[in-house]
């Protein structure tokens, strides 16, 4: 059987790439010189930086911010950084499922807040206004300019219903495919060693979140006692959540897992967790998952092009 190179195909065989996209209005204008009078020239740009001014208050945009955070903390916990293309996030096959029912609970609450928002766009705007004219009148070289610049900021505001238009939570899915080209061997080529050098980054990712979640427990022991609950619930979640998202056959960290596992349960059940039995056995686990990474990228590799197989296989029998 010929032997199939590790690429675009294989890697998204295994998962799909996921790019958040969250529109938002930023509620700020820039104070201009002019504004208040003063010679827009070089050199009031010099000495003088006027800077953003708010139109509507902070905390007016808290419940959309708890949205949006909320949403990009599910993505980041279902994914790994796809270090291609900035910004989008490596969605395993096995993860996407959940990860796409909460985004539409997560988006389903920020339209909520935004309607909220619009609700209250005008009460808002209202009580900014006043706030906005005494500023401007403190700074102004005279009234006149005062006037002047607060007619021209109200202009800054939109209507409610083209405010709501400027908020929006959405994400994109997609998957990477290798060009035709006339070159093919040297295409197919360097397609190889780009996706390599993903799945590398991406194994890296894995070790790193598990040593500083084995780094972060050692330190809570050495400080002796109990391992606090938080901690323990914690070491816990990224646990589960590695468990899953080692789709690249990492087999030493899966067993690193394992042993960790081992290692939280004596501690919930003791109690009281003797430092120097926990110490002993964090830095074992540590000292196991610390070595190169070369080992597990090789095994990825052939875990990817072995599943191309098995998938190609299988639809050469439906067909």
């Amino acid at each position: 059987m010929q032997e199939i190179k590790l690429g675009w195909s294989q890697l998204f065989l295994s998962g799909s790439v996921l790019d958040l996209d969250v529109s938002m209005w930023s509620a700020r204008t820039k104070i201009k010189p002019a504004d208040l009078g003063i010679e827009d020239s070089d050199a009031v740009h010099q000495v003088l930086a006027l800077g953003n001014h708010r139109l509507i208050p902070r905390d007016a945009f808290e419940k959309i911010n708890d949205a949006v955070r909320a949403a990009k903390r599910t993505v980041e916990y279902f994914s790994l950084n796809f270090p291609f293309v900035r910004g989008a996030r490596y969605v395993p096959e096995n993860r996407m499922a959940p990860l796409r029912e909460k985004l539409e609970a997560h988006r389903a609450n920020f339209v909520d807040a935004v309607e909220a928002f619009v609700a209250k766009y005008d009460a808002e705007k209202e009580a900014m206004l006043p706030i906005i004219e005494k500023a401007l009148k403190d700074a102004a070289r005279n009234e006149m300019a005062a006037v002047m610049a607060l007619d021209r900021l109200k202009q800054e505001y939109p209507l409610p219903v083209e405010v709501r238009n400027k908020f929006g939570l959405r994400w994109n899915i997609y998957a990477i495919r290798a060009p035709k080209t006339a070159a093919a061997a040297e295409a197919a080529a360097q397609e190889s060693e780009t996706v390599k050098g993903i799945v590398k980054s991406m194994v890296e990712q894995l070790r790193s979140e598990f040593t500083d979640k084995v780094g972060a427990l050692i330190s809570a022991v050495a400080r002796g006692g109990k391992i606090p609950g938080p901690t323990i619930d914690s070491a816990r979640e990224v646990i589960a959540r590695l468990e899953e998202t080692n789709v690249f056959g990492d087999e030493v960290l899966s067993a690193q897992l394992s042993r960790f596992t081992a290692v939280i349960d004596k501690a919930e059940k003791d109690g009281a967790y003797m430092v120097r039995g926990a110490a002993v056995d964090l830095d074992a686990i540590k000292a196991a998952i610390d070595k190169s990474a070369d080992d597990a990228v090789a095994d990825a590799e052939r875990a990817l092009t072995g599943l191309g197989r098995r998938k190609v296989a299988a639809k050469k029998e439906e067909g």
